[in-house]
């Protein structure tokens, strides 16, 4: 096929129509992320499943997600359907995809396999037999680019029916592009996203992060009231496919982020741990906030002092195998401090199971079940 011939169809079958989307989230934090993207522009109805929220959208409008969304993890766009229930008939419709409309030209994408109550199971074997349909349909004569851009392809199985989703993002979308320095059990940019924008970090004027350790609420809190774009700092592999418009994506993200903007909150930001403010101070840098709004020192949250403002308190305290501690012990203690301190704060605080949740003995208004780093665990919230 000509590239007259091809951009032709790029214009008419991606550019052109609507498609189905899936935007990744947090489990849990799905409707957090749908009034997230409400916000940023995406356009309703959408269709909440178990860690994912999904919509119809014309190609370039996705890209707001990419741009602005700070609780999503992946953006996930549909490519085709399919029922399979043999090899013999996967093959023949992995052949009869249009692969050219979605993926560069002479590149081997990374393919990833799920299957859910279905005949075919067997994820190697899957991939087996696709990349090679994929790799002779994406091969030219011409020269190309060299991509440099992951490709993800992903082929989700359930009750026989395949569905082909391509990544527009790559990375992860908690991949912010700086340099972060990270401390033990480091919390992930989007799940602090999701818990700030579930706790009403848009309506506090204090936001007190005690126990900070990588520092990633202060900086995400900070970059959100700043209006600082996810997309200024990092690449996304749609960049490299045959739809996209560089014209388009450098006027979209040229805009300031249309979610929720306010006043700079105050930040009290610390750790008892010296290196951990170290971590802080690097990570302030690298992400070019301004160094007078965060200031971080290194104290224990139960020597701080008492306070009657109505601050909003976030709380990743150590716990589980990755941090060595008295899991309830700590959180016995950590009840007991905002009782006495913090009476008319408002907190968010991450629980590693029922039992530490019970030992904080706090009343709260909601509750929200996650997981993090391979475990289960709990945010209780008072707002």
């Amino acid at each position: 096929m000509n590239s007259s011939a091809l951009s032709r169809r790029i214009r008419i079958h991606i550019q052109g129509k609507s498609h189905r989307f899936r935007a990744v989230c947090h489990l849990g934090f799905e409707k957090i992320a749908a009034e997230e993207l409400k916000s940023i522009g995406i356009e309703e109805p959408f269709i909440i499943q178990d860690g994912c929220v999904e919509f119809e959208s014309k190609w370039n409008s996705s890209w707001k997600v990419l741009a602005f969304s700070r609780t999503c993890t992946k953006l996930l766009m549909e490519i085709r359907s399919f029922s399979a229930e043999n090899f013999g008939r996967f093959e023949k419709e992995i052949s009869n995809t249009p692969w050219s409309l979605y993926l560069p030209a002479n590149i081997k994408p990374e393919i990833q396999v799920t299957s859910e109550h279905s005949r075919l199971y067997h994820s190697e074997a899957l991939k087996e037999r696709a990349l090679p349909l994929i790799e002779e349909a994406l091969k030219t004569n011409e020269t190309t680019d060299p991509v440099t851009l992951i490709q993800k392809l992903i082929i989700s199985f359930k009750d026989n029916v395949c569905t082909l989703f391509l990544d527009l993002g790559g990375e992860l979308l908690y991949k912010r592009g700086f340099d972060r320095f990270v401390e033990k059990a480091p919390l992930k940019e989007t799940m602090a996203a999701s818990i700030l924008w579930a706790a009403d970090f848009f309506s506090t004027k204090h936001l007190i992060d005690p126990m900070a350790g990588s520092g990633t609420f202060s900086l995400e809190g900070v970059m959100w009231a700043l209006s600082k774009n996810p997309a200024l700092c990092r690449s996304f592999s749609f960049q490299e496919q045959p739809g996209f418009k560089k014209t388009t994506w450098d006027y979209l993200i040229k805009k300031e982020n249309p979610t929720q903007k306010r006043e700079l909150p105050s930040f009290t930001i610390g750790d008892y741990n010296h290196k951990a403010i170290e971590t802080i101070l690097h990570n302030i840098k690298a992400s070019q906030i301004p160094p007078d709004i965060l200031k971080p020192i290194q104290q224990d949250f139960f020597q701080m002092p008492s306070s009657k403002e109505k601050s909003l308190i976030v709380l990743n305290p150590p716990y589980g195998k990755r941090i060595a501690a008295d899991t309830l012990g700590l959180y016995q203690e950590i009840g007991k401090k905002i009782k006495r301190d913090f009476k008319t704060s408002n907190w968010a605080i991450i629980c590693p199971s029922n039992e530490a949740q019970k030992a904080l003995n706090l009343e709260y208004t909601d509750i929200i079940y996650s997981n993090h780093g391979g475990l289960n665990i709990s945010i209780i919230i008072k707002k």
